[in-house]
Parts: C-alpha cells; structure tokens; sequence
C-alpha cells in the first residue's frame, strides 16, 4: 500500500484560466487522476489494514466490496498508465470496465442489506454452473466415462461454489442481479448508460463503429488499415475521473465509520471534483472558441 501523503490540488485557478492547448489540460487531468487513486489507497490503509499495516481479514460479503474497490484501483491505474502513453483504443476499453465497477460498487452500497451482495456472486456464478451442466451432460452421454480434463474443470468450478458459500443448486435462472442496463436505472444513472456506457460497449466488442474509427483511415477511393495509435484527448480522462470520484464518495460514505477520517477523505473529494469540473468547464470552453 502507499504511504499517506499531504494532500493538495497541484495547481491554482489562475493557471487553468491561461491554459491555451489541449496538452496542458491532459497533464492537469492526469495529475488529478493520480490524486483520486491515491485517494482510494487511503480508503483502503483506513478501512483494510490494522495498526501494524497488515490487511485485516474480513468476512465473504465485506470482501465484495474489498475486491471490487481493488479491481476499481488496478483498472483506474492500467487507464491512466495507457493515456500517459497515448492509446486511447485501449483506455475506451478499460474506461468501460471502470464503469460497470462503479456501477456494482454504487449499486451494492445503496442496497447494504446481505441478500444484495449474495445476489451479486450469484450471478457471477452463472457462467460456471451452466458449463458444469454442460460437461455433467457430457459425461452422461459417454455412460458415465469422464475425461481427465472434464474432471479437473468440475472441481475448479466446484472450488469456486465452495469459496462462495454457495452450492451448484443455488445458482438458478432467477437472479435478482440484473443486467447493466437495469444496475443503472437502479441507482438513477439510466442516462449515463445511454450516453457513456452503451456507446464503450463498441470498443469492447469491436463493433464497425470502432474499426472504423480506431483501425481504417478513409479515403476517396475506400479505407485503409491503420496501425497507429490515437492520441487520447482530455474528454476521455474526464468521464473517467468524475464518474470514480463520484463512487469514491459513496464509498467513502458508506465505509468509513470513523468521523474524522471521513471527514478528511470527503473534503479532499469535494476539492477535486471541483477542480475536475473547472477543468472540464474550460476544456469546453477551448473548443467552442477553436471551432
């Protein structure tokens, strides 16, 4: 884990009001994105370690919310790792991973009740227990005859029921956890998904949207192959940024009992979402002036 570190926004009002290029606005944006990961480590010191800064062991439902804050923490550093490095194509990817972990963070601290958490590894079970029907339907095709690997892939997914608290029974068609779409209208987001969350889906699965825009340059006599990377622009580090933070203070929120040190984490919250949002604000305002 990182040490705790003074926190302070790296530049003044004034300087953004000078701003003239794109590239000042990135390295603002990325110097604020790594703030707010910081801010989730220090989530993590208060809430998982103990006084000798060893992680606390905790029960199966309080690691939903562990695991999936540290997913957020590695997905938001490999995001900021490939825009330092120019490659947008893959930050639209991450960038939608990122979303659906908020999505199931935020979903899951509204609803803290136990059956909400179960509901969610549930789901996460689905994949698994149909591919154990399908290789138990296998075996009994064959007349009992099991393959060694049909043997090795039933106790890994038997392994994984058994590290959930769960039986193979218990997954059925019925889940409570619904898709992504439904998660959103969940926590009043439904306007977020159509606007951010459904247009990423492209990136994820390749669709000709993509292609066309990432992989093929057009010319007058058809398309061809590109291979180069596409620099990433400030708008796609921003939608990023405001909708962890944006989590980030649920959790904050939600997690942390002691009063002081929510208190701090929240007030750091509060100064960066402001300084995103002026940065935002005057990244539009460039390019309305530029056109």
């Amino acid at each position: 884990m990182q040490e705790k570190k003074s926190f302070k926004i790296p530049f003044e009002v004034y300087e953004i009001e000078e701003y003239k290029t794109e590239d000042e606005f990135m390295f603002a944006l990325v110097e604020l994105y790594k703030l707010m990961i910081e801010q989730l480590y220090s989530f993590c010191n208060h809430k998982y370690q103990d006084q000798n800064g060893e992680f606390n062991t905790m029960s199966r439902m309080d690691s939903v919310i562990a695991g999936n804050v540290a997913r957020l923490i590695k997905l938001s550093t490999s995001f900021l790792q490939n825009i330092c490095e120019g490659k947008s194509e893959i930050c639209f990817i991450l960038d939608r991973c990122i979303a659906e972990t908020c999505i199931n963070l935020k979903l899951i601290l509204l609803n803290p009740e136990e059956k909400s958490k179960q509901d969610y590894i549930k789901y996460s079970l689905k994949t698994e227990k149909k591919l154990h029907d399908t290789i138990t339907k296998n075996i009994e095709s064959r007349d009992g005859i099991e393959l060694p690997i049909e043997k090795r892939m039933k106790e890994s997914i038997e392994s994984s029921f058994n590290s959930s608290g769960l039986e193979l029974k218990d997954v059925n068609k019925n889940f409570k956890w619904k898709n992504v779409y439904e998660r959103t209208k969940a926590i009043g987001e439904e306007f977020y998904y159509k606007t951010h969350y459904g247009i990423s889906s492209h990136s994820i699965h390749g669709n000709w949207q993509e292609i066309m825009f990432n992989h093929l340059n057009e010319n007058e006599n058809g398309f061809q192959i590109n291979l180069s990377w596409k620099k990433p622009r400030p708008q796609l580090i921003e939608g990023s940024l405001l909708q962890i933070l944006d989590t980030t203070k649920i959790i904050i929120e939600n997690e942390i009992v002691n009063e002081t040190i929510k208190k701090e984490l929240l007030n750091n919250y509060k100064l960066l979402l402001a300084a995103s949002s002026l940065l935002s604000f005057k990244h539009e305002e460039l390019i309305n002036n530029s056109r």
